[in-house]
């Protein structure tokens, strides 16, 4: 789109200048001519119809006198066409226009320049247009690369060797939350998660800490009880052994008494 807009725009303006100079030379050529017309020297014409033509955009001049003589310049390339058939070519730009003295009609001119370059000017847009892309495609991609690389690639890499120091069971990993692009948004996700998950685990320890501590004040019970049973197991046996007469009963109370 660029570069057609931009082609249009350069051929739209050679073109105008191209029929501004032809118009011009049109115009000069009618006053210039008057003179030798009017007085038939056509020496005069024939050498300013020479200094025209080293102009390399003029292909084509015809300059009719009133006394029927005709003189013209052309190049090789277009010496047998007519004027009309220049006309009608798209190649070319085309004018003609009498010449006056004095009111009267002393003669004409027709005056016919290349559009050629134009042509060369549309190809050389069109290769500096073509250039200029591929440029801007090259930076583009090159600063693309580099872009992703510094703000995208690398922040993914820490955040995957922060991830995997996670997985393997260190909560207390940094994670760079720093950026306000997408990466930074899923990092500052991440670091919340890891957040949870370490307060997740905290609590846990805390929850088996207060559960070995109850099963070891258990266990001290059950073996003081376990103590205090023994205890009086080994008693109640001494006191029984030591009996040599007697009787052992339980009274109403549950103890033991002796007789």
């Amino acid at each position: 789109g660029f570069a057609v807009i931009a082609t249009t725009i350069t051929v739209n303006r050679i073109s105008e200048e191209l029929d501004a100079k032809l118009s011009n030379y049109l115009r000069i050529s009618t006053v210039g001519l008057a003179a030798p017309l009017w007085n038939f020297d056509h020496k005069i014409v024939e050498g300013y119809l020479d200094s025209l033509m080293l102009d390399k955009t003029i292909v084509f001049v015809n300059v009719l006198s009133a006394d029927g003589t005709v003189l013209n310049r052309a190049v090789p390339a277009v010496k047998d066409v007519t004027f009309e058939e220049l006309q009608a070519s798209g190649d070319y730009s085309a004018l003609q226009s009498l010449v006056m003295r004095e009111g009267k009609k002393i003669g004409s001119i027709e005056l016919v320049v290349s559009r050629e370059v134009i042509q060369k000017e549309i190809k050389s847009n069109i290769i500096a247009i073509v250039a200029l892309t591929l440029f801007f495609l090259i930076t583009i991609t090159g600063v693309s690369v580099v872009i992703s690389r510094r703000y995208v690639a690398r922040p993914l890499a820490r955040l995957q060797q922060s991830a995997a120091a996670i997985g393997g069971g260190n909560l207390q990993t940094e994670i760079d939350i720093r950026g306000d692009d997408e990466v930074g948004v899923l990092a500052r996700e991440f670091d919340g998660m890891r957040n949870s998950i370490g307060q997740l685990v905290n609590e846990l320890e805390d929850a088996n800490k207060q559960l070995e501590n109850a099963n070891h004040t258990l266990e001290d019970r059950v073996e003081e009880r376990t103590r205090e049973v023994v205890v009086t197991q080994q008693k109640l046996v001494d006191a029984i052994e030591s009996t040599s007469e007697g009787f052992a009963f339980f009274n109403a109370e549950d103890f033991l008494v002796l007789h």
